[in-house]
């Protein structure tokens, strides 16, 4: 007889409720050895209608052996003992007998089993296939996330990236404007952090012979194009023809103010009053030896008024704008 005719059977509404696997209560429906079960979620309705009080005396039920064992609620991973639905614990520490076992097990293992976690993502485990041994230890360097070795994955990078280069360049051509765009939002987000790399990598070594060669560079450049000494007077000058602001964002630059060279000095640009305008770090950095009136064009605090106005505090035009001063 199936479940269904026997619930018609008993007299339950059959689209409603069944009669299913006996529930760990022993809620036992009219000598039928089964429990009867809503048949939306198949909970038992029984153990539905137990108030908390009497739930809990469910729960914490336990049933004393011998030879100091009990029985008492599962585990946390259900450990069941010969069907009771009930896990074998110690009467004493109150642990349970399978979970022990377990961890005995594990602490029997060979040295070379054992796991050692060194931080959040990596742990030294079992040595993998291809015998990458870290440090003389017998062990692999594994993630903790998937538990791969780190250097076989890493050879398999390598050897995705040596046969799929067709494919790569593709991809990175098809998404060239996306990662530009990508990369100019984040920078604009966090220049805070871009600083702090920025200064932390000219303590460095390679940071000092960096700079160093630049420097080089420029003073070779200075010496090669045209160039005028200028006195406290003529820089003091050029800051009040903007008001103390950026000539290109016109932000307030306050005590961080810097000398921008209209025309770049790498691509001749001189040294000299024409050639000068106040700017902020930030600006300066950005437009290094770019056209200037392309990457005015391309900023978004662009404005037509600001760029005549330089042009005209230059003695510039817009036809001429990209000739070489000389005072």
């Amino acid at each position: 007889m199936s479940i269904d005719s026997l619930s018609y059977g008993l007299g339950f509404e059959a689209d409603k409720f069944i009669l299913g696997n006996l529930c760990r209560r022993k809620h036992i429906e009219i000598d039928s050895g089964k429990s009867l079960r809503y048949k939306s979620n198949n909970l038992c309705v029984a153990c539905n209608k137990l108030t908390k009080a009497e739930k809990l005396q469910y729960s914490t039920r336990r049933i004393d052996l011998d030879n100091g064992f009990s029985l008492g609620q599962p585990c946390k991973l259900n450990h069941d003992w010969e069907g009771t639905e009930l896990c074998l614990r110690f009467t004493t520490s109150r642990d349970c007998v399978e979970c022990y076992k377990d961890k005995l097990d594990r602490d029997r293992q060979p040295e070379s089993e054992k796991k050692i976690v060194l931080s959040k993502e990596h742990y030294l485990g079992k040595l993998c296939l291809n015998s990458h041994e870290y440090e003389n230890t017998g062990k692999s360097f594994r993630y903790c996330k998937d538990r791969g070795c780190v250097e076989c994955t890493k050879e398999r990078t390598s050897h995705w990236f040596a046969n799929n280069q067709g494919k790569r360049k593709k991809y990175l051509e098809s998404k060239k404007e996306y990662f530009r765009l990508n990369h100019v939002k984040w920078a604009r987000n966090n220049k805070d952090k871009i600083y702090e790399c920025q200064r932390k990598h000219r303590l460095t070594e390679k940071g000092k012979i960096t700079a160093r060669k630049g420097r080089i560079k420029r003073v070779v450049n200075m010496l090669l194009i045209h160039s005028v000494n200028l006195s406290k007077e003529d820089i003091n000058q050029i800051e009040k023809r903007f008001e103390g602001k950026c000539a290109w964002c016109n932000k307030n630059i306050g005590e961080r103010i810097t000398l921008d060279h209209f025309l770049a000095v790498s691509k001749g640009g001189s040294d000299c009053k024409s050639n000068l305008l106040p700017c902020c770090q930030s600006c300066n950095s950005s437009k290094s030896d770019s056209d200037p009136k392309k990457w005015f064009a391309e900023r978004e605090f662009y404005s037509k008024k600001r760029w005549w106005k330089i042009l005209r505090v230059l003695g510039k035009t817009e036809k001429n704008y990209s000739q070489i001063p000389f005072f």
